[in-house]
């Protein structure tokens, strides 16, 4: 099984912590689930087709990604921050890091009203009570990088109109199966986290280590309900050699 991982590069000069989740991430096993970690533009143009390339090479090369997930930056989130709904909104007048601009309104035009919000598919509930559970604790997650503290977890129904949101309602609303209208992907979505400094004197090493447990969580997540399905599929199939 598979995750990708998704950070945002610097923007106008300003520093962006989740880029360095993404490459800390990258390559890292969890449960025997293998994270990948990829770099995105701060563009209206490219941040989601770089997202939308990668997925596409892997897909032909045979690798499914269960997970999809990206990272932003929110210096008024007070830790990690959950995004929990992606909505169909943006405001290009704000540009991106090439200085390019975008429209104001809808991200896709003409959708139902149902699809003009989605909820992440990630297990959120889980998600939350887990980081909770070791809030304020040193881990060490992945060793290429120094031990860190557990930061706060909160959750957000709205993840702005920047790009943040753009590239989330983008994860959320593509790459549907056409026959099934399942995603490919079981778990998707958005995760905000904080800023360096401030007065909690937040380190990026905090920010990656927290941010490693939340994957290593939805991956151990993965393997669960994989097992799970297992179990359930063995007893379907036995059934009509019972009924014999």
């Amino acid at each position: 099984m598979n995750i990708l991982v998704t950070g945002f590069e610097n923007f106008m000069g300003s520093y962006n912590p989740t880029q360095d989740i993404a490459r800390a991430l990258n390559g890292q096993h969890f449960f025997g689930v293998q994270v990948t970690g990829i770099v995105i533009p701060v563009s209206w143009g490219n941040a989601w087709k770089t997202v939308e390339a990668h997925i596409d090479e892997s897909m032909k090369n045979g690798k499914k990604y269960d997970a999809v997930i990206n990272f932003g930056l929110d210096s008024m989130a007070q830790g990690i921050q959950l995004e929990t709904i992606a909505h169909n909104n943006m405001n290009g007048t704000t540009p991106g890091a090439d200085s390019k601009r975008a429209k104001v309104g809808k991200i896709y035009s003409g959708l139902p009203t149902n699809l003009n919000t989605i909820k992440a598919s990630l297990p959120i509930t889980y998600l939350f009570d887990q980081m909770a559970a070791v809030k304020g604790e040193e881990k060490s997650v992945i060793t290429n990088v120094a031990p860190g503290k557990m930061l706060v977890t909160t959750t957000s129904i709205d993840a702005g109109d920047y790009l943040c949101n753009f590239t989330f309602f983008n994860n959320m609303y593509q790459y549907i199966d056409a026959s099934t209208y399942q995603a490919i992907s079981k778990y998707k979505g958005f995760i905000h986290v904080t800023g360096l400094g401030g007065s909690d004197a937040v380190k990026l090493a905090d920010i990656q280590q927290s941010a490693a447990y939340v994957i290593k969580q939805v991956a151990k997540e993965l393997v669960r309900t994989a097992a799970q399905q297992a179990v359930t599929d063995n007893v379907v199939a036995s059934v009509p050699k019972l009924l014999n």
